[in-house]
């Protein structure tokens, strides 16, 4: 902070309250805390509270008269947390204007030049007002000489991206208080733990604070309660016994069709032949004319005993076993080739 010359012959009064107030502020309670970088801190908040009464005792009160860019933007190098390389962030040089008055209508200038800090998601907007908030905290504090006590100043403080802060898992303690206020008092750790093991759950003793409060999360819920309550009522359900599955009965092995035909009849335009004196290819020939012979037997019966029928072939379950000549006459009837 820069102060301005105070030329000879400062009104008394206005010194005389400033030195009341200081001797009414010695120190400032720190009230909150960074989860980012975990530590305590005094507030713009917290000074507010305590420095904004002791000025107003005393006919003081302080005002920003201007705020504004002084300068070039300028980049510096952050170093980075946990191994992480440096990462260069922007600074606004950031410069305030401050005036101190009293009841009398005595008055005294100051500035104070803080560098507004474009950090990720933050963008110029946010970044130049936290820095506002940031200098009216320090004029406060350097016009009434607050100690700073224990607390790290931003200058000692060291710059590195921690990350965010770890959170302690709740203690055995803490979690009989949480179940307490579930009206689940009468679950004993032992049986809480069996539960998440059978959800594939850790113990909630070997649970991370995230992974506690997930599960209270959960507990809260009915269905989360009824699922505790029905496991503590029957941690190990039995299944209903079943018979030992039964392989599906299989059919006998049937043999291919025999197809037994007689030769003795007379083959179309052919004399009587002979057993003995029929060849191979013949033979052949036959059976194949009666696998054809079948298929239209099975796609269309009723056809197929018609022309059994008209081709003297009494049983048409058996026309296998007519001779060639009416095997003939029938797959011609049949228009089978």
């Amino acid at each position: 902070m820069t102060e301005e010359a105070v030329p000879p012959g400062t009104p008394s009064r206005l010194a005389a309250a400033l030195v009341e107030a200081q001797g009414r502020v010695l120190s400032v309670r720190k009230g909150s805390r960074n989860k980012f970088h975990n530590y305590q801190y005094v507030s713009a908040e917290d000074m507010l509270k305590t420095c904004t009464p002791a000025l107003a005792a005393c006919g003081l009160t302080l005002v920003r008269l201007s705020c504004r860019i002084v300068g070039q933007p300028y980049v510096v190098d952050v170093p980075g947390g946990q191994g992480r390389p440096a990462r260069p962030t922007t600074c606004l040089p950031l410069r305030s204007r401050f005036r101190v008055i009293h009841s009398s209508g005595e008055s005294m200038d100051f500035e104070s030049d803080m560098p507004a800090v474009l950090e990720a998601g933050r963008g110029p907007d946010k970044a130049v007002l936290g820095t506002q908030t940031e200098q009216l905290s320090y004029a406060l504090r350097d016009l009434l000489l607050v100690a700073r006590g224990d607390e790290t100043s931003v200058s000692d403080r060291e710059d590195r991206d921690e990350g965010p802060a770890q959170r302690e898992p709740m203690s055995p303690g803490q979690m009989v208080q949480h179940l307490e206020s579930l009206n689940l008092a009468d679950v004993s750790p032992g049986q809480l733990g069996a539960w998440c093991g059978s959800l594939g759950r850790p113990h909630p003793g070997a649970m991370s604070r995230e992974q506690q409060e997930q599960m209270l999360q959960y507990l809260r819920s009915e269905k989360g309660a009824a699922a505790l309550r029905a496991f503590i009522a029957d941690p190990e359900p039995q299944a209903p016994p079943q018979a030992p599955p039964q392989a599906p009965p299989q059919a006998p092995p049937q043999a291919p069709p025999q197809i037994n035909l007689h030769l003795s009849d007379n083959a179309v335009g052919e004399g009587p032949v002979k057993n003995d004196t029929v060849s191979s290819d013949a033979v052949g020939d036959l059976v194949a004319l009666a696998s054809k012979l079948r298929v239209v037997k099975q796609a269309n019966p009723e056809r197929f005993a018609a022309a059994c029928k008209q081709a003297d072939i009494s049983d048409p379950d058996a026309f296998h076993k007519a001779g060639a000549g009416k095997l003939a006459t029938l797959a011609a009837m049949l228009e089978v080739a």
